[in-house]
């Protein structure tokens, strides 16, 4: 498994990163996801879920990702999982006075012996690629 984290501040109030959050599209910005369809929302409109396409190291991976952990302004987990790779995708908010401090930490795992072996290129550029899309994620919620 590897672990890859970025931390960037909002100049924005926890409660508006996390309505973004509540996007789907804001969600493309992360690991390079080209695509999201099938959205899922509780009663209450919070993402539950959705399915994706995304480019790693001009490979292309369908999964799906579903919400495990959401406190409202604080945090929000989603599990990935695709045909070679599970996954997380952890976001923290730390509410300021005037601004969020938000920390993204990406989780990934192979699965298979095929995986296995294309797994040191596929983390490295999520490891390169993550403080890039972190700061575009970012951008997104600031609009």
């Amino acid at each position: 498994m590897r672990r890859f984290s970025h931390t960037t501040v909002l100049p924005v109030d926890a409660a508006r990163v996390w309505e973004a959050l509540q996007d789907p599209t804001t969600w493309e910005a992360i690991g390079g996801v080209d695509r999201i369809t099938d959205v899922r929302r509780d009663r209450e409109g919070r993402l539950m879920g959705y399915r994706f396409s995304s480019t790693i190291g001009r490979v292309s991976y369908a999964g799906v990702a579903n919400t495990v952990r959401a406190e409202p302004g604080r945090l929000m987990e989603v599990e990935v999982a695709s045909r070679d790779l599970d996954g997380s995708i952890l976001i923290r908010l730390e509410p300021g006075e005037e601004d969020t401090k938000m920390s993204v930490t990406v989780q990934l795992r192979p699965k298979g012996l095929m995986a296995a072996m294309a797994f040191p290129a596929i983390s490295a550029a999520v490891g390169r690629g993550l403080p890039a899309n972190v700061e575009e994620f970012a951008s997104r919620i600031v609009g």
